[in-house]
């Protein structure tokens, strides 16, 4: 009767282990509860072993660009790139000259993230030339 209490201990501490890696990684959180369960250390070493989602990877990427700010030309406040309006003096910025921005903005993430690879001789094909200004 003892060693049932003990694999039933083991599989939930291994479970909340594996939930709390899948819920960092991005992945479904109950089926790896339920793998971390029964499998128990190999369902542990499985899902420290992988990836993130490529869900987590978009999200951060587009906080990147919720993250890019400029400084506005009339009261000298720190704004969001991609603002309209700045939130300190109301002044309007014309539509044109900031969607430009934002895509000078993503135009250089991408010139820093092939510069990345390069160093890191990774092996992504990115046009670099198609890029340049």
């Amino acid at each position: 009767m003892e060693l049932i209490w003990f694999y039933i201990v083991y599989g939930i501490i291994f479970a909340f282990g594996c939930g709390y890696l899948a819920k960092e990684k991005g992945k479904n959180v109950t089926d790896w509860q339920i793998l971390g369960f029964l499998l128990g250390i190999i369902a542990l070493l499985i899902i420290g072993l992988s990836s993130k989602s490529d869900k987590i990877n978009n999200q951060a990427q587009n906080q990147e660009i919720d993250n890019a700010t400029k400084k506005c030309p009339y009261c000298a406040e720190i704004i969001r790139l991609e603002a309209l309006k700045c939130r300190y003096c109301g002044e309007i910025f014309d539509p044109s000259d900031v969607s430009k921005s934002v895509e000078e903005f993503n135009l250089y993430k991408i010139r820093n993230d092939a510069v990345v690879a390069i160093i890191k001789n990774e092996k992504k094909t990115v046009d670099v030339q198609k890029y340049t200004c």
